[in-house]
């Protein structure tokens, strides 16, 4: 009996601890820019003028097409963020612990250059 109420307490605590640390809708917009500018960098070179600049400019406009366009799916222990293009819904990121990772980049560069 005692491993019982042992075991489901330490779920409970597990449950407990990722609905606390579930990451919002800022922390994906946030790591989605970041991965956007660091792909345009890396098709630019990092430290030509044009690859700063590039950076700069997708990160302003990654910013105002997340802010409307960014669905978060937010599933207690988790979330997961997509958005609409063509008709079908993509993933662009999932979030758990704090964290945000994204999916590939040619698949974010995709999102932010069609409309829906």
């Amino acid at each position: 009996m005692n491993k019982h109420i042992i075991g489901w307490g330490a779920v409970g605590v597990l449950i407990l601890l990722l609905a606390l640390t579930c990451p919002g809708k800022e922390a994906h917009v946030d790591k989605i820019r970041t991965t956007l500018a660091n792909a345009v960098e890396e098709k630019n070179g990092e430290d030509s003028a044009l690859g700063i600049l590039g950076a700069l400019f997708v990160s302003k406009v990654a910013d105002v097409y997340l802010d409307s366009k960014l669905e978060i799916d937010n599933y207690v222990v988790c979330s997961v963020g997509k958005v609409r293009m063509d008709g079908e819904t993509t993933t662009l990121s999932f979030g758990i612990l704090n964290q945000v990772f994204t999916f590939s980049k040619e698949t974010m560069k995709e999102a932010m250059s069609k409309e829906e």
